[in-house]
């Protein structure tokens, strides 16, 4: 497909009907969502952005070649290079904020227990899970990206008016069948474990043996 800009350093090519179809089904994305903001800068579409209304009609209007694209958008979903999933891409953590108030499909609601246990584990077993019904809700949905959202008050829902605290990407494992597996680095989910007052740092008398360690290596 041609580029959606028409500026001379980059290009944004804009997704094919079927894959938007694709996407909006697998996700249950409300007609509301504007799927014209998801586009590729490369013809691959390895990597997704969504990026926003107004900067995408200012780059359509770019007709005498004056702006030079470095960063555009938040990067939203990348290809999965796990086969025989119904819709090959992984949500990223740095974009899945933007496409859960959509969702309808592959969203899950974690109460805290629940979440400092992915956040620890990273790969965890869903029948291991402490909340029932997220492990019904994790169960029942398809192989692939998920989505799962911070439910400290237990509503099963999002609340308008009320952004997540917390939400992470992950996907439904096809290679290990029953699983959640988080897209997220270890220092990343540290930091979210601070946010859940849930981090525990090593044990002093683990810290004091390192600094004994080291002195008696000096």
């Amino acid at each position: 497909c041609a580029p959606t800009n028409n500026g001379a350093y980059d290009a944004l090519y804009s997704l094919t009907p079927e894959w938007t179809s694709s996407m909006r089904s697998f996700f249950g994305l409300d007609p509301s969502f504007d799927s014209h903001q998801i586009v590729s800068r490369s013809i691959t579409g390895k990597q997704l952005f969504i990026v926003s209304s107004p900067v995408l009609q200012l780059l359509r209007a770019d007709r005498l070649f004056k702006y030079k694209l470095v960063n555009t958008g938040t990067r939203l979903l990348e290809r999965s290079e796990w086969r025989g999933l119904d819709f090959p891409f992984r949500l990223t953590q740095e974009g899945v904020h933007a496409l859960v108030p959509y969702m309808s499909r592959q969203i899950l609601f974690a109460p805290s227990a629940d979440m400092k246990q992915l956040l620890q584990c990273h790969s965890v077993k869903i029948d291991d899970l402490p909340c029932a019904s997220l492990r019904a809700a994790a169960g029942t949905a398809s192989p692939g990206a998920v989505a799962i959202v911070l439910d400290e008050d237990s509503v099963g829902q999002l609340v308008p008016g009320k952004p997540p605290m917390l939400t992470l990407a992950a996907m439904r494992s096809l290679s290990k069948p029953g699983y959640l597996e988080l897209i997220l680095k270890k220092p990343e989910a540290a930091s979210m474990l601070r946010r859940l007052g849930c981090f525990t740092p090593p044990p002093a008398a683990d810290t004091a043996a390192d600094t004994a360690a080291d002195t008696a290596a000096d």
